[in-house]
């Protein structure tokens, strides 16, 4: 039992030293994004994403749906003047009832209201971004001030997706889970 112990945690300290320093330092978490087409008529199109939903205006085939998203929080322990880059990959939304019924992830915007909570000086611009299946910078922090050794920036996101939703697809309930990172 000892042996098997001083072996695994020998193999896993090993495989920490073959980690890349990038790779070390980046951080990863996702949320489902959840919404529903209906028709023109009657009832309401939501957006569910870690928390409270949000109910939007009747929305239906050939419009466009807006909703918040939960806050999002990029933390930085690093010390120095170094930036980051907040990145988001949105999978395909898929109705629920039907799972060949799908709306690409590029018919969706993303543009968040206010990064907050930024030391040392320097950006993080607030801009318009298509998502995709693949990460994309949504939000890059640059020119730091040397001294800032401790952020916790936080990501205001009301009203900050849309989706252009296709007058082909059926009526029904859409998920796809949303991917931040940040390196």
């Amino acid at each position: 039992m000892r042996k098997t112990l001083i072996a695994a945690a020998a193999i896993a300290a090993t495989a920490g030293l073959l980690i890349p320093g990038a790779v070390a330092n980046a951080a990863t978490d996702s949320q489902v994004v959840d919404f529903t087409v209906t028709a023109a008529t009657g009832g309401g199109l939501s957006v569910t994403i870690g928390g409270p939903v949000s109910t939007l205006a009747l929305q239906s085939l050939g419009t466009t749906a807006k909703g918040d998203l939960t806050l999002f929080g990029i933390g930085d322990s690093r010390g120095g003047t170094t930036g980051w880059n907040a990145s988001l990959a949105l999978d395909d939304f898929v109705n629920v009832s039907n799972s060949a019924m799908k709306i690409p992830a590029t018919n969706a915007t993303y543009t968040p209201n206010a990064v907050n909570g930024l030391i040392g000086g320097g950006s993080a611009p607030i801009v318009s971004t298509q998502l995709k299946n693949t990460p994309t910078v949504v939000i890059t922090r640059s020119n730091r001030g040397p001294g800032a050794w401790l952020e916790a920036a936080t990501v205001m996101n009301n009203n900050a997706l849309s989706v252009e939703i296709p007058t082909s697809v059926a009526l029904g309930q859409y998920k796809a889970t949303l991917t931040l990172s940040a390196i």
